[in-house]
């Protein structure tokens, strides 16, 4: 898979190669895919999601118990929600953001 590729996209390159694949070679040959990445990519993402929700639940219960007040409890919930945007939000501008080079090549290009 060549950088930036998104996995779907992968995944159907892949089944075309392998249907093309099939028509050339012997129909007594088996083809088969040993590992279907896409559907891992999947599921790992619907693990991380369960388990998040799971762990605001239990943050939010814990915090209810603990403390003996629903406002409590729902600052928690607030809490862990902002915080999770600003890390996802964080992330992104990481990730996608121009790099310092690439800022200074164009600066000098348009002044």
């Amino acid at each position: 898979m060549c950088p930036g590729e998104k996995i779907g996209g992968f995944a159907a390159v892949v089944d075309a190669m392998l249907v093309d694949l099939k028509q050339r070679l012997p129909e007594d040959l088996v083809i088969a895919r040993t590992s279907d990445q896409p559907l891992q990519v999947r599921e790992n993402i619907d693990l991380f999601m369960q388990s998040l929700y799971k762990a605001i639940v239990l943050v939010v219960l814990v915090s209810l118990i603990g403390f003996w007040e629903w406002r409590s409890a729902l600052l928690m919930a607030i809490s862990i929600s902002i915080t999770f945007a600003s890390c996802i939000c964080w992330g992104l501008i990481c990730t996608r953001s121009p790099s310092l080079r690439s800022l200074s090549r164009w600066e000098t290009s348009c002044g």
